[in-house]
C-alpha cells in the first residue's frame, strides 16, 4: 500500500467527517437544520464530557448545560464570525454557562426539604429570612 496515497485521502467522501464545521455552519445559516444536527452529533459527547468535568461529575447538571450550550449556539449562529473554529466557540459558550451556573449556586444555596414529611410553616425559618431580607 502506498502510504502517501493513503494520507492524501484520510476521510471517505460523503461521510460526516468530510463536511467541515464551517460548511455545516453555512448550511445551518441557510436554513438547513440538518447541518446543525450534524454539528450536534459531532460535538455533543465532547461537550458533555467537558461540562461533566466542570460540574464535578453532576450528570444532570452536565446534560442541562450541554443542551443549553447547543440551544444558545443555534440561536447565536448568525453572530459566529469564524475568527476561531466552531468547536472553540462552542466550548466557550459551554464554559460561560458552567461559570454562570456556579455563580448562581453560590448566590442561592440550595436547601433540601423532605417530601415525605408534612410542610410546617413554623419550621421554615429560611423562607422567612429570605422574605425579610427583601
Amino acid at each position: 500500500m502506498n502510504f502517501s496515497a493513503a494520507m492524501a485521502f484520510p476521510t471517505v467522501w460523503g461521510s460526516e467527517e468530510s463536511e467541515s464545521d464551517s460548511y455545516l455552519v453555512e448550511r445551518a445559516l441557510d436554513g438547513d437544520i440538518a447541518g446543525f444536527e450534524k454539528l450536534v452529533t459531532r460535538y455533543q459527547n465532547k461537550i458533555m464530557g467537558y461540562v461533566g468535568r466542570m460540574t464535578n461529575g453532576d450528570r444532570e447538571e452536565a446534560e442541562d448545560i450541554t443542551q443549553e450550550a447547543f440551544i444558545k449556539a443555534y440561536r447565536s449562529l448568525d453572530s459566529f464570525r469564524g475568527q476561531a473554529s466552531f468547536s472553540t466557540w462552542l466550548y466557550k459558550i459551554a464554559t460561560n454557562l458552567c461559570i454562570d451556573r456556579a455563580r448562581t449556586r453560590k448566590r442561592r444555596p440550595q436547601q433540601a426539604y423532605s417530601l415525605d414529611e408534612p410542610y410546617d410553616k413554623e419550621d421554615d425559618k429560611g423562607g422567612r429570612e429570605i422574605a425579610d431580607s427583601r
